[in-house]
């Protein structure tokens, strides 16, 4: 039977049937000195390939199998004995550093070498499953008496008044997942390593840890086709012993939400990502070096960012106490780690020189690489936030330069001018969008957020109606402190508001990249201040206390006062505590000689939930007050652009991270930087704009640069921060535009206004016939010009000045050989 054939094998369990770990018994293990003998007895059959044997390394013995040793045969020879399990991850990371050592042809003969010796020995291993692979010892029926004795207990406690239905519903679930985590260890304790089931698994060839644990274990709490759990009904059996009927009937809501998730949402993904290549196909290694000094504070990446409550500063070291202020931290806050600053920081420029706070000695220098090895020295010297160039801070108008970039992510080479880094992007973005659809059908419906989660704004708006019924009822509640008719109607809707559900998944990541308002964003706070009070009776408020010019119109117009105001005496009373700062009240305050005053702003938050402040805290003007996504229009309007791009960054990372996929913060950095490159002109001053125009934010900078150069007025303006689909309208490239949405608007658009088009990106090339502009079609490649070494000349033999085109034809027949008739 040929075995070298690819085309005829999928992805194999391991490469050798002898890299799982050995078994315990070493009593009569061989002692070997040279492994190509022992490759040779195994090869004629008279050594198994999974029998243990003492390899003589460097005048030392080592324990491990002989499929190892054969193994490690094939590895280039100063490599190091690897003597582990060769799963998938740990054989990309041998891959890796072969690549990084050798080179790309020896990491191409070894790939295609382990691909054959793969091959040859799974076949031999002769693996199969059989029902008695799937009979796996563990304390089950314990586990499960005991997780319903505790969910009796919970259930009675939401009937006596201790908890809401939330609380219950939240404890329910934690403690049937806790419970189905708990079979599925003792699962992966107890199983055999050279077990056919979690060969597959623990090479990462087929099946996860779920799927094991619905096998063998118990499939858990199911969820029905809008999310929600079935929570009085969790799947107790497994597949191994069968499920019964009401068991079945249970499961197929998750399974046929499945099945539809598979063909609905696959073409959800498939226009996000066509969404993203059009917003980024422009963008293009353009020059090695843009020269800027300015770059992006990169920190560890956590589920949930925590805000210090006495400062308001962000904590990364997620202490008992603030890294700033020494004040205590709220407990039993989340501190899931999502991404490590290692490897945040792996493979980016430096933009700043980063100092050991110790030695005082420099890691690494100011626009230079950081490597694995200064990547690993820099967070064991204790340093938590690194500055290191970014695509958001590139000065580069045609696109942006490698010193931003960083590392090419596919050859681990500083990344070649001309690479297409926007369509790289758009892809590593959109495509695990795409696979991650397949989820819900590959696991059969089990409860749990996934990435495919349901918009449906109907239910979403009955369960927050409904919600407010239940607090009402119960006195959380009360409508009678809103008076009656409009102002009752007015406080009802703006309860519903905050009761608002959110959405999550891919569905979260399109609302993210089209800079939408989100559904159940959390409250934030609309000044700096303090948390004065939180008031409980009739509707739940967060009273913030500032202080504020007189002249800052905008912020106090309308506010009450906080406290009463005196004139600057001291004993003059001038306005009473709660006063409205109507027109007439400011300038009673003006004439006695005041010229700040502190107001009470009132933020109305929902009836149940945690809050992220308590009172005397600190908060800055959109800091967060509750749990939920945040608005980032108004981010960009209260934290400028560096905060809302570090917010839309981190908040992609965390749709994805937890579903166990990593994509590089640069892809994500270079769609967040094509949404921010429009300014919205506030004051024209002596430039060519006009109040209102929209323009380019190099064209805005470049024209006042001019201005500036005559001693003109220079133009202000704001920040416009557009979702991927204007930002692509919006694009200076008619024809790009056209061919993306809207295309009679876009081409009349563009006849009326006389545009012309200077073909730079990829679109608008490909649509008339051109040569991309990327790669060796780069303009910078296509003018070079090519010399020859010195002492070389180019013989060419010259044509007569007035010879015609016939005369050339008869002249170069008859030098090649046309008078012998051919």
């Amino acid at each position: 039977m040929e075995v070298d054939d690819p085309e005829k094998w999928d992805v194999w369990f391991s490469p050798l049937p002898g890299t799982p770990s050995m078994p315990a018994d070493k009593s009569e293990a061989l002692t070997v000195a040279v492994r190509r003998r022992l490759a040779d007895a195994c090869r004629g059959g008279y050594f198994p390939v999974e029998s243990t044997v003492r390899l003589g390394i460097k005048r030392r013995l080592i324990d491990t199998s002989a499929g190892r040793v054969i193994f490690n045969n094939y590895l280039p020879p100063d490599m190091r004995f690897v003597n582990q399990d060769i799963a998938k991850d740990a054989l990309g990371k041998i891959i890796r550093q072969c690549y990084d050592i050798y080179g790309q042809a020896r990491t191409s003969e070894l790939l295609d070498t382990l691909k054959s010796l793969g091959f040859k020995y799974a076949t031999r291993s002769g693996l199969s499953i059989c029902i008695e692979d799937t009979d796996v010892q563990t304390s089950r029926e314990d586990i499960l008496a005991r997780t319903e004795r505790e969910v009796i207990k919970t259930n009675k406690a939401e009937e006596r008044g201790d908890i809401v239905e939330e609380e219950r519903e939240e404890r329910v679930l934690s403690l049937w997942e806790t419970a189905r985590e708990q079979v599925a260890d003792e699962i992966f304790e107890n199983i055999d390593t050279f077990n056919p089931l979690w060969m597959m698994t623990s090479s990462g060839a087929r099946a996860n840890r779920s799927h094991i644990s619905q096998i063998c274990g118990m499939r858990g709490l199911m969820s029905d086709p809008f999310g929600r759990l079935i929570e009085a009904l969790p799947v107790k059996s497994n597949f191994h012993e069968g499920l019964d009927v009401l068991e079945y009937f249970v499961s197929t809501h998750g399974a046929r939400k499945g099945l539809a998730d598979t063909a609905l949402r696959t073409a959800d993904a498939g226009y996000l990502t066509r969404r993203l290549v059009d917003v980024a196909q422009a963008v293009m290694i353009a020059e090695p070096d843009c020269g800027t000094r300015d770059g992006l504070d990169v920190t560890p990446l956590y589920e949930i960012d925590l805000h210090c409550p006495a400062c308001g500063e962000l904590d990364v070291h997620r202490l008992p106490v603030c890294q700033h202020c020494r004040a205590e931290l709220p407990p039993n806050f989340s501190n899931e780690l999502l991404e490590t600053l290692e490897e945040r920081i792996f493979g980016r420029t430096a933009a700043i020189d980063i100092v050991h706070p110790e030695t005082g000695t420099v890691i690494v220098e100011a626009a230079s690489e950081i490597g694995e090895r200064e990547a690993h020295i820099i967070v064991n010297s204790g340093i938590t936030s690194v500055r290191v160039r970014s695509p958001l801070t590139c000065e580069s108008r045609e696109g942006i330069c490698a010193k931003c970039y960083g590392r090419d992510m596919a050859t681990q080479r500083s990344v070649e001018i001309g690479t297409a880094v926007g369509i790289i992007a758009a892809q590593s973005i959109g495509e695990p969008g795409t696979q991650l659809t397949m989820r819900t059908f590959h696991t059969g419906g089990v409860a749990g957020e996934t990435i495919t989660a349901v918009a449906d704004v109907k239910k979403r708006k009955q369960a927050a109606l409904r919600n407010l019924h239940e607090d009402v009822d119960s006195g959380r509640v009360s409508l009678d402190v809103a008076g009656t008719g409009r102002a009752r109607q007015k406080a009802v809707k703006e309860m519903l508001k905050v009761l608002e559900t959110g959405v999550h998944g891919l569905l979260r990541v399109v609302e993210l990249f089209e800079a939408r308002t989100p559904k159940g964003q959390a409250i934030t706070a609309e000044v700096d201040g303090h948390v004065a009070a939180i008031e409980v009776v009739g509707f739940r408020r967060i009273i913030i206390h500032s202080q504020h010019s007189l002249d800052d119109i905008a912020t106090i117009r309308g506010e009450r006062l906080a406290t009463d105001a005196y004139a600057p005496d001291g004993t003059t009373l001038v306005a009473k505590m709660g006063t409205k700062l109507l027109k007439k009240v400011r300038q009673q305050l003006r004439k006695s000689g005041l010229t700040h005053v502190t107001i009470a702003s009132s933020h109305l938050v929902p009836p149940r939930g945690a809050l992220y402040v308590t009172e005397n805290s600190e908060v800055r003007a959109g800091d967060p007050l509750t749990a939920g996504p945040l608005d980032p229009q108004a981010i960009l309007e209260k934290k400028g652009i560096v905060g809302v791009q570090q917010y839309l960054l981190k908040e992609v990372q965390k749709v994805y991270r937890p579903h166990g996929v990593g994509i590089n913060d640069k892809h994500v950095e270079i769609i967040v930087r094509q949404m921010l490159l429009k300014r919205k002109i506030v004051d024209h001053g002596d430039t060519r704009f006009l109040p209102g125009q929209i323009v380019d934010r190099f064209e805005f900078e470049l024209e006042n640069r001019r201005v500036h150069e005559l001693g003109g007025r220079e133009a202000t303006a704001r920040p416009q921060l557009l979702g991927i689909t204007q930002a692509s309208l919006a694009t200076e490239s008619f024809l790009s535009a056209a061919s993306f949405q809207r295309t009679t608007r876009v081409l009349s658009e563009a006849a009326c206004e006389y545009k012309s088009d200077r073909l730079e990106g990829l679109k608008e090339n490909v649509i008339i016939g051109r040569l991309i502009p990327a790669g060796t079609g780069m303009r910078t490649h296509r003018e070079r010009e090519i010399g020859f070494a010195e002492g070389l000349e180019l013989e060419m033999e010259q044509r007569p000045d007035k010879e015609s085109p016939e005369e050339t034809v008869q002249r170069l027949i008859s030098q090649f050989g046309g008078d012998d008739g051919c």
